[in-house]
């Protein structure tokens, strides 16, 4: 095989074995890789429900324990003797009363207000939280609530219920108090002595410490708070917040229409949709039922708050894509060094096959060749036999006979003629026997060396076949080993020989010459005829002839490119490595 076509078909070879190893190599640990990651995958999905589940029960718990004890401290200040007694008329506690609301409003510091109204909802005492701790509001600054819908609501209250407004804004004078305020409104009645209900106490819950807590507390994502109708309480957008009293139409269901169904539910499970993962819980704003004055309570239809966990979608899996870009960063890494050890591996297995296909070639070859060998000296010999027995045969038996007749007329004219012609015929006996030499092995090979040998088959190719041949010869003073020269002899031969019976060729072109820039140098030969050649690129690599060029190159060490195209003629060439120490010969 010429050695180009070798080496393409070696080096598919390397990339066809180095490509399978890596796509299996590369779906094992792409299988690795998916496996790792769903598993983590599955395994952070959990523990997202488990933190959406905590930061529900955080939140509820938050609101129940303030709520809880906002119904406590309102039905404490209720019960007071000065509340009871300045709600029954009696006015000359007012200022003990307005000291008793301003010392509790300056201690607990999660009101805004606490006010004590009439039957009617008119303020009678009302005491404000400031920034440097409480104001009492002047008489002439007391305003009528009775049209605000938490003291329509609470005037049929019985003693120890607690009514819970809306969370909604502060409002004063019918206006929204800036900056916003928002709160929780307690009420509760208040009754004399007699049980006969008197007034309405007022505590205004300060929501902002309410939601600063939900908003704090530290899991991933967010904590929402929604009114029944998806009206946001709090938002991680502030500007989202009290839509229908600021008049802006931001809502839950319209910000994330995906989520609201299952919010609606509110049974705590987790949801995923397009913006993340969402889980919500109910909170009914009723009354504690341990305490026996507490049975009933007209709280009982209040709205309920929404407790809504959100975790963005980016946030979602944040844990498993981060180990998913470490695994593909290191199967990254990876793919360098394995592209290296398949492409070793690849290489030394294509190349222990070809080693092999060769000596299997090789063998191949070697049987063929070893069978032509003997048919060739077993014709060799019959001709030998038949040249010997015809030619030579027939000359000696023609001088033995004349020998005879020459001795029998001996001293006689006719034993001389006899004597003549047995001499004639031993001349052309021993030319016959020199030119049998020469076709067995050339002597100008051994006597004159390989240029000579080459010129004297050159010239009598041109004069036993009349085709026209050009030589280029030139060995550079450079020893040929013997060995070398006789091989390289056989290959312009059997060249010669294949353009004579196949090529149907009128020019032949002969370089002879040594490549010194090789290491060792190389004896290179090329015969180039102008014949009808061959279809296809490469001669009949299996015709005997060449089969035997090949051998002789192999043996050698060296090459053989043997190129052909149909209409353009046959190139063969061989290159022999010029070694002294060659073993055997052809």
């Amino acid at each position: 095989m010429p050695q180009s076509h070798q080496e393409t078909t070696f080096g598919w070879s390397v990339a066809k074995r180095q490509l399978l190893v890596m796509l299996i190599l590369l779906a094992l640990l792409a299988s690795i890789v998916a496996i790792l990651y769903l598993q983590d995958r599955r395994q952070e999905w959990r523990l997202r429900g488990e933190q959406a589940t905590h930061r529900l029960d955080l939140a509820w718990e938050l609101i129940t324990r303030e709520l809880d004890l906002v119904r406590s401290d309102a039905l404490f200040l209720a019960e007071q003797k000065l509340t009871r007694d300045f709600a029954a008329g009696n006015r000359d506690v007012r200022k003990a009363l307005e000291a008793e609301f301003g010392s509790f409003i300056q201690h607990k510091r999660s009101f805004d207000q606490v006010r004590l109204l009439d039957r009617s909802g008119k303020e009678l005492v009302r005491v404000d939280a400031t920034p440097d701790g409480r104001r009492v509001v002047p008489l002439d600054e007391l305003q009528d609530k009775s049209d605000r819908y938490y003291v329509r609501q609470s005037v049929n209250l019985q003693s120890g219920e607690v009514f819970v407004s809306e969370f909604d804004l502060n409002q004063e004078r019918g206006r929204i108090e800036e900056p916003l305020n928002p709160v929780i409104r307690f009420v509760t009645p208040v009754v004399d002595d007699s049980s006969r209900e008197c007034g309405l106490l007022v505590l205004n819950y300060l929501g902002k410490r309410l939601l600063r807590e939900l908003q704090g507390i530290s899991l991933p994502g967010h904590t929402m708070l929604l009114r029944p109708d998806g009206q946001f309480l709090l938002s991680p957008l502030a500007v989202d917040q009290w839509g229908w009293l600021l008049g802006h139409e931001q809502t839950f269901p319209r910000c994330y229409p995906d989520a609201w169904k299952h919010v609606l539910t509110a049974d705590g499970s987790c949801r995923m949709t397009a913006d993340g993962v969402f889980a919500a819980r109910p909170v009914k704003l009723r009354p504690p039922r341990d305490v026996e004055s507490l049975s009933t309570s007209s709280s009982a239809d209040s709205p309920a708050f929404l407790i809504v966990s959100w975790l963005p979608a980016p946030q979602v899996f944040s844990i498993s894509n981060q180990l998913l870009q470490r695994l593909l960063l290191l199967v990254a890494v990876l793919l360098i060094p394995l592209f290296f050890l398949t492409r070793y591996w690849a290489t030394s297995s294509a190349r222990r096959e070809l080693w092999n296909r060769q000596i299997h070639d090789s063998e191949q070859r070697l049987r063929v060749l070893s069978g032509r060998l003997l048919r060739i000296q077993e014709e060799e010999r019959q001709a030998i036999s038949r040249e010997i027995h015809d030619e030579l045969g027939q000359q000696m038996t023609a001088i033995n006979l004349d020998l005879k007749l020459a001795r029998q007329d001996a001293g006689t004219d006719e034993g001389q003629r006899h004597l003549t012609r047995a001499i004639g015929g031993n001349e052309q006996l021993l030319h016959a026997l020199h030119d049998f030499a020469q076709r067995v092995r050339p002597s100008t090979l051994d006597d004159l060396g390989l240029i000579e040998a080459v010129q004297s088959h050159v010239w009598e190719f041109q004069q036993r076949t009349g085709m026209e041949v050009e030589t280029d010869l030139s060995l550079a003073d450079i020893e040929i080993p013997p060995v070398v020269a006789e091989n390289a002899f056989r290959i312009l031969q059997e060249s010669l020989t294949n353009v004579a019976r196949h090529a149907n060729a009128t020019r032949v072109v002969i370089h002879l010459g040594v490549n010194q820039q090789a290491t060792p140098p190389v004896l290179q030969l090329t015969v180039a005829d102008d014949g009808v050649g061959q279809a296809g690129s490469e001669s009949d690599g299996n015709r005997l002839g060449i089969v035997g060029m090949q051998e002789r190159v192999d043996l050698l060490n060296g090459e053989l490119k043997i190129t052909s195209q149909k209409e353009h003629g046959t190139s063969v060439q061989a290159g022999l490595p010029i070694v002294q120490d060659h073993g055997g010969s052809a």
